[in-house]
């Protein structure tokens, strides 16, 4: 693995700042207009330096923890998390949450809620408060998680109200949605359950495998006709949390304010560093003119004067830009939260940050779900230009953005059946120790096998997994179908419900018949499952051999 942008970065801002102050220190009790500007210049620069190293402390082992944690390596997690020796305010929140989703996937809601409370008390840091905005919002989702299971419910729909801000994820929103939906179903109200899950399904591919379970079961508990605990075969080990989880469903009404609605994306404001920059550049030809003297000779205080402006205008623009970062950041969080739900003004909005990264990276996943490869690549490729236009910008993508264009890109040729290049871009990642390499990974390799037409391989691919894994919903619909055609079968409810699923999608029905063509244009060979009431009740029954059929699953109203 190739060293990370930033500590060169961190590196090049240490050696200004020494300029910086060599220039400026000498010409403090000579030129002061000139003196203070610049070492305020050197103290920002080596700062700017120390915060990119301390940051990266914390992020890259954070990143590596996740990413373990969606693997289901809690031990590893652990250690990873346990590395971090002086972790600053935001290391420590991160580090807390991440040891509350380890409490809460080990069934123990009582440590993950007293673990995220002290992940919410971290005070917040005094740069980059925007963003850490968007990991108390998690820790907040966490703990509504928790104190849903603990039947806690006022608090559980506080927490999970206030992790829906402005600032929230996409994985932030969905633990929120599925929070509500444990207390929903805590009431025996289904209604509400179908309502909430309904509302929250947008987002339900980027939480946890667990999660993801819990709303499969969810669903069923809620569904108005007869239902059944059949999905498909599970392991040995499979389904503890859940199954706590599950265990806590039990109506006990009370009184419970409504869910806010997401707000609206803010429009972008006026960008205004282009004509701070042309104010700057116009003042420098007139300084480098007055500063001459009349006979020719450099008048020192002018000249002093030029570049204590130069100093203080860098300082201020650098200010601004970050302001300006801040805001547009928050313009596209939001904006991906509309764009999950379909929204085309948050689409547009998306498409007028033609110089972000992130932008781009939402629009080829926004691409990708309407199986549009080709202009899902096209756009990938548009944020890897940018995102690796300078080196400090490379240093800023690196961690996430640049990662995930990469395995965009790769998915997008893997879809379009362009394999040689497909294989060259997984071998080529940039950064394989990224926070979501694992499910990026899984996704790719699912894909693969699907495409050239081994189905047994792709399910074998699918089972081995691990059950924490965050995978889009309409890959796990692609998973029940292999089980009920290459797998353990499939009972008559649960085809019921693939068939139901597919009949009223029809972006689900695209995903299908691209990777598993055929499956919709006919006849399909199905296996079946058979499990009696007895059996159901029996959370160790025996799943019985399947047998063979044939049934069709098409587009026609089930």
């Amino acid at each position: 693995m190739s060293e990370h942008p930033a500590r060169a970065f961190a590196r090049k801002r240490y050696i200004f700042g020494a300029l910086f102050g060599v220039v400026g220190l000498p010409l403090l009790p000579v030129l002061p207009i000139a003196g203070v500007p610049l070492l305020a210049l050197a103290a920002w620069m080596t700062w700017a330096g120390w915060f990119t190293r301390k940051m990266l402390d914390d992020v890259v082992p954070l990143n590596r923890a996740h990413d373990q944690i969606a693997r289901g390596d809690r031990g590893g997690a652990e250690v990873t998390i346990a590395s971090m020796r002086f972790p600053s305010r935001l290391g420590r929140r991160l580090a807390a949450s991440h040891r509350a989703v380890l409490a809460l996937q080990a069934g123990d809601a009582k440590s993950a809620e007293a673990i995220a409370t002290r992940a919410l008390a971290v005070p917040l840091g005094r740069v980059g408060r925007g963003d850490e905005k968007v990991h108390l919002a998690w820790a907040h989702s966490i703990r509504a998680l928790a104190r849903a299971s603990m039947r806690d419910h006022a608090r559980a729909l506080e927490d999970a109200n206030l992790a829906c801000a402005r600032d929230a994820s996409p994985a932030t929103w969905g633990n929120a949605e599925l929070a509500r939906a444990i207390v929903a179903a805590n009431e025996d109200r289904k209604a509400d359950v179908r309502e909430t899950l309904e509302r929250g399904a947008p987002f339900f591919d980027d939480i946890g495998g667990q999660e993801q379970r819990l709303v499969f079961a969810l669903r069923n508990y809620a569904r108005e006709e007869k239902r059944s605990a059949y999905r498909h075969a599970a392991k040995e080990d499979e389904g503890a949390p859940l199954d706590e989880w599950r265990a806590r469903v039990a109506p006990e009404p009370t009184a419970l304010p409504d869910a806010p609605a997401m707000q609206p994306p803010l429009l972008p404001k006026r960008r205004v560093g282009r004509f701070f920059l042309r104010f700057a550049a116009a003042s420098l030809f007139v300084g480098a003119v007055l500063f001459m003297g009349p006979h020719g000779g450099i008048d020192l205080g002018r000249l002093g004067a030029v570049l204590g402006g130069l100093a203080l205008a860098v300082l201020v623009l650098t200010a601004m830009a970050l302001a300006s970062a801040g805001t547009y950041r928050s313009v596209r969080r939001q904006a991906t939260l509309g764009a999950l739900r379909g929204d085309a003004e948050s689409l547009e909005i998306l498409s007028r940050h033609s110089r972000s990264p992130d932008a781009w990276l939402e629009l080829a996943r926004a691409s990708e779900r309407a199986c549009d490869f080709e202009k899902a690549l096209e756009r990938a490729d548009k944020g890897l230009h940018h995102a690796n236009a300078s080196a400090a910008l490379r240093a800023a993508y690196w961690d996430i953005a640049i990662p995930s264009l990469e395995l965009e890109r790769a998915f997008a040729l893997i879809a379009l059946r362009k394999t040689t290049l497909a294989d060259t871009a997984l071998a080529s990642i940039s950064n394989p120790g990224f926070a979501h390499m694992g499910a990026m990974m899984f996704r790719a390799r699912f894909a693969q096998a699907l495409l050239r037409g081994d189905r047994a391989a792709a399910l074998d691919v699918a089972r081995k997994r691990g059950e924490c894994l965050p995978v889009p919903l309409r890959d796990l619909f692609l998973i029940d179908l292999l089980e009920a055609t290459e797998g353990n079968g499939a009972s008559d409810e649960e085809w019921q419900r693939l068939h139901t699923e597919y009949a009223k999608n029809p972006e689900l029905a695209k995903w299908v018949e691209h990777f598993m063509p055929g499956m919709g244009s006919g006849e399909t060979t199905r296996r079946v499952a058979v499990i009696d009431d007895d059996a159901i009740a029996d959370s160790e029954a025996a799943v019985p051999e399947p047998k063979q059929m044939t049934v069709p699953l098409d587009r026609k109203s089930p």
